[in-house]
């Protein structure tokens, strides 16, 4: 990193002290903040956190500090999302998500302002929802609250009398008709994006053809949440044919970076989809007595998982991509490979993963996921 000049503050504490940063950290451990993050023309890293606004928002914040600071940032580098310390993931690491796949040396130079705060380790996470949120944040509704009338002058007003509640409107069921438009148009798109993949264009098909079955079947709610859960499939697979694309493209250290976000991301794929089958089997049971019971052996029962598919093989490719001793980084290399040969063993010998994407609640992509991953990264490491 380009040193300031001496008696210069440093960029990343012209736009959030450490002293700054440290209660929002603190706080992140029970909520995540948002944040925004980038790179100084210097190459040096720099974080504004805020725990109201949306992460829009605090871009535009931070891109604001810097001009007031008269710092020059590389808007290319420039992400916002969010920024949280999971105490049962990683006490000593501070984790973001944010919008786009940060450039590779992101990592580090982040790593260097969260270490005065202080964390020893920083992860990136790539989030596409924030790329649909709004830039209002939670002021709008404290301006609403102000142009309300007064406490005291509501007080003063005599109650409105009371009257019968409306009447609850029934939910109207789901179209047939445009359940079936809908689950056409998503099958006609499972050959392009799967794109040869046969372990992909599989679980598109298995996802197609339950929601196919519910129709027939007259289940439409079930037909529409399958429908759901294979447009979700659809579009997570199209982001990490993306990414795994951009994996082969550089060689060397480059493809090592790229190929450890491309590990990431396909294992919050896999984390996100275990939570949201969690949450549909409580709210399923929500009312029955087992209900804490059956979310205590869901955790039991998944928690191999996530610690089999870990992040060694994250954390083996980023000390390649950083070794400077080639005799090093082959040794990393070929370390990083056979984690990737456990991987798929894994995959292909564990009943449970299977249980898991074929599950009656919300079907799963598991293998699909982590298999085409693995698929890439074999290829494009050498």
């Amino acid at each position: 990193m380009a040193q300031p000049a001496k008696g210069k503050e440093p960029a990343s504490d012209s736009i959030m002290s450490p002293g700054e940063m440290k209660p929002l950290l603190a706080l992140s451990k029970r909520e995540p903040v948002h944040c925004a993050i980038g790179l100084t023309a210097d190459g040096e890293g720099v974080i504004l956190l805020d725990k109201k606004k949306k992460a829009k928002k605090v871009l535009a914040d931070l891109k604001s500090a810097a001009g007031k600071a008269k710092i020059t940032l590389q808007p290319s580098t420039l992400r916002f999302g969010k920024a949280e310390v999971d105490t049962e993931y990683d006490a000593g690491m501070v984790r973001f998500f944010v919008n786009k796949d940060p450039p590779g040396n992101m990592r580090v130079k982040l790593l260097e302002v969260i270490k005065k705060v202080p964390y020893q380790k920083v992860e990136i996470n790539i989030d596409l929802s924030f790329e649909e949120e709004s830039e209002d944040d939670e002021q709008q509704g404290q301006e609403a609250s102000a142009s309300a009338p007064a406490a005291g002058a509501a007080a003063s007003a005599p109650p409105p009398p009371p009257g019968a509640p409306p009447p609850m409107q029934a939910k109207a069921p789901p179209d047939p008709n445009a359940l079936k438009a809908t689950l056409a148009q998503l099958m006609a798109a499972i050959p392009k994006v799967a794109n040869g993949d046969a372990t992909m264009q599989d679980a598109l098909v298995r996802l197609a053809t339950l929601a196919d079955g519910s129709l027939k079947g007259t289940d439409l709610e079930k037909a529409a949440a399958d429908i759901d859960a294979l447009r979700r499939a659809l579009a997570t697979a199209m982001e990490q044919a993306k990414l795994n694309a951009q994996v082969g493209a550089g060689g060397g250290t480059v493809t090592y970076a790229k190929s450890r976000l491309a590990w990431l991301a396909a294992r919050k794929k896999v984390e996100s989809d275990i939570e949201t089958l969690r949450q549909r089997i409580i709210e399923t049971f929500k009312d029955d007595a087992i209900a804490p019971q059956l979310e205590t052996s869901y955790k039991t029962k998944v928690a191999p998982v996530l610690a089999t598919l870990d992040e060694s093989l994250a954390d083996t490719l980023d000390e390649a991509t950083n070794a400077t001793d080639p005799a090093k980084r082959a040794e990393l290399v070929k370390s990083a490979k056979g984690i990737m040969q456990k991987y798929a063993q894994y995959l292909t010998s564990e009943p449970l993963i299977k249980d898991l994407d074929e599950n009656p609640f919300v079907p799963l992509s598991i293998r699909a996921t982590v298999g085409g991953t693995i698929s890439t990264l074999s290829k494009a490491i050498a």
